[in-house]
């Protein structure tokens, strides 16, 4: 187990993020803390609070690994779809993601920050990056609009979330991954057909 000295600052910290990953996959988010992780990586409370600048940092860096293995869960799923096909199969992926990985998608959303911190900017690129996944796929439906596209792409990934939230704290009763899906799959097929008609008439 690493002791003080012996090894870098960067390594600490990739180390620190590690070890509250797999705490956060194994436990949960409730039982993520800087003792633990310190303890778990054999330094001291102390060393991660000169690595990091506090809880807050450390969560962040944490669930950047999720952003980052979601976004690559969802991109890698994805054939040849097009259109709301192409949307309806993201829409898929992040529901297999927040079943397939559940604390770790829990943590995303547990995790409140305090009203005086502000979300670093890299924190917000990587989820501005998971965001542009289906607005590529909806622009040509929008004749190239990308106000539009994103416009529509958050509110779909918003419904779809919420359903998400509903199926891993099983408050439908009695649900499963696809009944979830045709739930995901209906108010995507609606959403695009009422909006594009609007556009239309």
């Amino acid at each position: 187990m690493g002791r003080r000295n012996d090894h870098t600052r960067k390594e600490i910290k990739e180390m620190a993020i590690k070890a509250g990953l797999e705490i956060i996959e194994e436990k949960g988010f409730s039982n993520l803390s800087t003792r633990k992780v310190a303890s778990r990586i054999g330094y001291s409370v102390g060393t991660l609070y000169n690595v990091f600048e506090n809880f807050d940092d450390l969560v962040f860096h944490i669930n950047a690994l999720t952003l980052k293995d979601l976004y690559y869960y969802v991109k890698e799923k994805l054939n040849s779809e097009q259109g709301a096909e192409a949307i309806k199969k993201i829409g898929a992926s992040y529901i297999d993601y927040s079943i397939e990985s559940s604390n770790k998608w829990n943590a995303l959303f547990e995790y409140t920050r305090p009203p005086e911190s502000q979300v670093p900017d890299w924190y917000l690129n990587k989820i501005n990056r998971l965001m542009t996944i289906p607005e590529q796929y909806l622009m040509p439906m929008f004749s190239g609009d990308a106000g539009t596209a994103k416009k529509v792409s958050r509110i779909l990934w918003g419904g779809v979330h919420g359903i998400c939230s509903l199926g891993v704290t099983h408050r439908l009763g009695g649900d499963n991954v696809e009944v979830l899906k045709a739930m995901a799959y209906s108010l995507i097929e609606n959403y695009l057909m009422g909006i594009t008609q609007s556009r239309t008439s």
